[in-house]
């Protein structure tokens, strides 16, 4: 099934994989897979600081095969920023893997999402979120092929901007 994927794609622009635009790719049961993000996209605005009234809509942008041997990733510009699109939303489907951090900066600060254990990535899917205008780079797994339906975030209304460090952190430590 890589195969059959890299053939549709396109090296991906930071150099990790392949990159199927959504325009390429045949989806079936698309409206239940919909029914079955929205919980993840909620989840995702709530640790991104949006607030609740604010409208949002998930758009797929296209799908990340990254492989164990695919180049290091270069450092990726902030996502392109179209018009109303302020976040993107990864979701890594399952599959068996192990490696594979994300990296995301912004200004001054820098976050790495460490992947799961490779028994917890074979059986669910992790969805990873950050803000278009930070840096990110995603490092190829160390063993077996990291499959991600990328979306971006849109609103019609005021475009969210990034909470200061210091109100991300009192989330976070009251997650904790």
């Amino acid at each position: 099934h890589a195969q059959a994927l890299r053939s549709l794609g396109e090296p991906a622009s930071d150099g990790c994989g392949v990159w199927v635009r959504a325009e390429r790719l045949e989806l079936g049961a698309i409206k239940e897979w919909e029914e079955s993000l929205r919980p993840a996209v909620r989840k995702a605005l709530r640790a991104l600081g949006v607030d609740k009234t604010t409208e949002v809509s998930s758009v797929l942008r296209g799908l990340r095969l990254c492989s164990a041997g695919s180049a290091p990733p270069s450092s990726s510009a902030a996502t392109d920023l179209r018009e109303g699109v302020f976040a993107q939303l990864e979701v890594a489907l399952p599959s068996v893997r192990s490696g594979g951090a994300l990296v995301v900066r912004s200004r001054r600060h820098q976050c790495l999402l460490e992947e799961a254990e490779p028994a917890v990535a074979a059986r669910c899917s992790r969805v990873e979120a950050f803000y278009a205008r930070c840096e990110s780079a995603r490092h190829p797994p160390a063993q077996g092929h990291r499959l991600s339906l990328i979306y971006d975030l849109r609103t019609d209304g005021t475009v969210p901007l990034p909470p200061s460090q210091s109100s991300a952190s009192e989330r976070l430590a009251r997650l904790a």
